[in-house]
């Protein structure tokens, strides 16, 4: 974003309303609550945009066989 001075620039990001925030980050709550690891990265993903996972989910617990 320009501005007047060509050494000054603006940030621009992205924003939720706090009903959109609230409801993620109840989801995200209940995510870990329930150790539901799938569903918690598709959160935080969906949360911060910028977010691209290098790998798969690397958590001994998780991929444990029941």
């Amino acid at each position: 974003m320009d501005t007047s001075h060509s050494m000054i620039i603006k940030a621009q990001e992205n924003m939720l309303s706090w009903r959109e925030l609230r409801l993620l980050l109840d989801g995200i709550e209940l995510a870990i609550t329930s150790h539901d690891q799938n569903k918690l990265r598709s959160l935080l993903i969906q949360l911060v945009p910028v977010f691209k996972p290098q790998c798969g989910i690397n958590d001994l617990l998780f991929n444990k066989p029941i």
